[in-house]
């Protein structure tokens, strides 16, 4: 039952001089690029998707907008400080993935002038390059927005 115990206790220390990684140091560095958002790279070949969009981008190939979403008519865009529900960092120290949530508010230059706030959630991944933590993927949808099936065309 002793063994057991202290087994239990020195396992965190034996993994992390097993592979020299500081787990929640790692974990810090992302979170403080959360909290940092005009700092956050993304990779060469990330994919990004959010609702505003009918297919993620790939890389430089950049997918445009829904009609709809009126992205182009938006001013005054602020999005809230994440709300982070989980940050995960695999074992190898190169691999995390972040669910949060949080808004994104804006003015729609429409007539009559129109303002929306948005509750969203996404999905990141995040892959370290060279010493730096960058997002590699990043999916993100409206939350509490049914899906709509779209028109045959």
């Amino acid at each position: 039952m002793k063994f057991a115990l202290c087994a239990c206790l020195l396992m965190p220390m034996l993994s992390f001089a097993q592979t020299g990684i500081d787990l929640k140091k790692e974990e810090a560095a992302i979170r403080n690029l959360i909290a940092h958002p005009d700092q956050i790279k993304t990779t060469n070949d990330a994919i990004l998707w959010s609702g505003a969009e009918p297919r993620p981008s790939v890389g430089s190939q950049r997918t445009p907008p829904f009609t709809e979403a009126q992205v182009e008519k938006r001013r005054n865009v602020k999005r809230s400080v994440a709300e982070i529900k989980r940050i995960d960092i695999a074992s190898s120290g190169d691999l995390a993935y972040e669910y949060a949530t949080g808004t994104l508010d804006f003015d729609l230059d429409v007539t009559p002038p129109r303002h929306r706030t948005i509750q969203r959630a996404w999905l990141s991944v995040w892959k370290k390059v060279n010493g730096e933590w960058r997002i590699a993927a990043q999916f993100s949808r409206p939350l509490d927005e049914p899906f709509v099936i779209p028109r045959a065309q």
